[in-house]
């Protein structure tokens, strides 16, 4: 999501102490208290649920848009299909993190655990936040541009746009090099070399740009569904009671006026169709983004407490922080199976032949 990428990219920096580079983190202890007994049961059922839930969800959403990809628009299509690839991918990486973290002691013995889980967990959200900004300026781009939309936004230019997108995470994760730790509490951290600081902070800001481009097009898109629910035009009484309300007819009336009546009432019902059609979508693209804004408020909230107070969050905070943020891997197809209907006729339709 949308708030992880500026969050990781300060969680690499503003939680963690930048180093020479001729100082290792090695032998460092992590003052927060561990898990253990039932609290450590608890901790690895929920993180597991949420990471079968991702996995189940984000698959059923492939498989819905792979049998029926006229749910959503063709370049969205690619949009939604980027995001239910790297959501899979967060549920995977949860359950193998989280499990081996918890039952296993090879992060304890292998010093290079974190240096592989923690820069692909990092790649796989931030490219997804992106993903999510790209979903956000399409669909502004779809309701004030709708005649030029097909010629801004080709198959082409947006896979390219959605490539590009893997390149601020790459380099977030792959490029910048710390030195890698492991928590009494089974979470990797890093902390920054000096000389990696500049390009750390240039990564921040790209990423700051982004968010605040998110929040101004998602603005804009509020008011737009707002003036557009006011703008929906009603169903004509004329197709559930075969009277044409507000207006009297007289006999006299000839069968081609009364057919040209019902032909403008259908009319009628198809814009309202497509009006409240292009709203649902609007509200489906809000709920999202605020979902990722939800759902990484309490991992930010973390971030400034350690920061204000130069002290280490308790293990449930902590926690919960990171907790909040992994739902957001199988918040997205919940969302499509309720606002969108051909996207959840399909779906109960694989439902019904996989269990028949």
């Amino acid at each position: 999501m949308l708030l992880s990428a500026v969050l990781h990219s300060i969680c690499f920096t503003m939680t963690t102490t930048v180093l020479p580079d001729d100082i290792s983190t090695t032998g460092y202890s992590d003052e927060i208290d561990s898990w253990e007994g039932w609290a450590k049961v608890a901790r690895s059922l929920s993180t597991n649920l949420v990471a079968i839930s991702s996995i189940g969800l984000n698959t059923l959403s492939l498989m819905v848009l792979r049998r029926s990809p006229t749910c959503f628009g063709e370049t969205t299509l690619l949009i939604i299909v980027a995001m239910s690839l790297m959501d899979l991918s967060t549920g995977v990486q949860i359950l193998i993190m989280e499990n081996l973290a918890t039952w296993s002691t090879l992060p304890d013995i292998w010093q290079g655990y974190c240096k592989v889980a923690y820069p692909s967990m990092a790649f796989i959200q931030l490219s997804s936040t992106l993903f999510v900004v790209v979903l956000s300026i399409d669909r502004l781009l779809i309701i004030t541009k709708p005649l030029k939309y097909p010629y801004i936004v080709t198959k082409k230019r947006l896979k390219v746009v959605l490539l590009s997108c893997f390149i601020p995470p790459a380099v977030v994760a792959y490029a910048v090099r710390g030195s890698y730790f492991y928590t009494q509490t089974r979470y990797c951290r890093m902390y920054l070399i000096a000389r990696e600081y500049p390009l750390m902070s240039a990564v921040i800001i790209l990423f700051f740009v982004a968010i605040v481009v998110t929040t101004f097009v998602n603005l804009k898109l509020l008011l737009i569904a707002t003036r557009m629910k006011k703008r929906i035009t009603p169903e004509p009484e004329v197709l559930k009671t075969g009277v044409i309300s507000g207006i009297s007819v007289h006999f006299s009336i000839s069968s081609t006026g009364i057919r040209t009546c019902r032909n403008k009432a259908f009319e009628v019902k198809a814009k309202s169709k497509d009006q409240h059609r292009e709203l649902k979508a609007l509200k489906t693209v809000l709920v999202i983004t605020m979902a990722l804004y939800i759902g990484w408020f309490p991992f930010f909230v973390r971030v400034v407490h350690n920061i204000v107070t130069l002290e280490k969050s308790s293990r449930v905070f902590e926690f919960i922080g990171f907790f909040a943020g992994y739902n957001c891997s199988w918040f997205n197809p919940v969302v499509y199976l309720l606002m969108n209907t051909a996207f959840r006729q399909e779906a109960l339709k694989i439902i019904k032949r996989r269990n028949g």
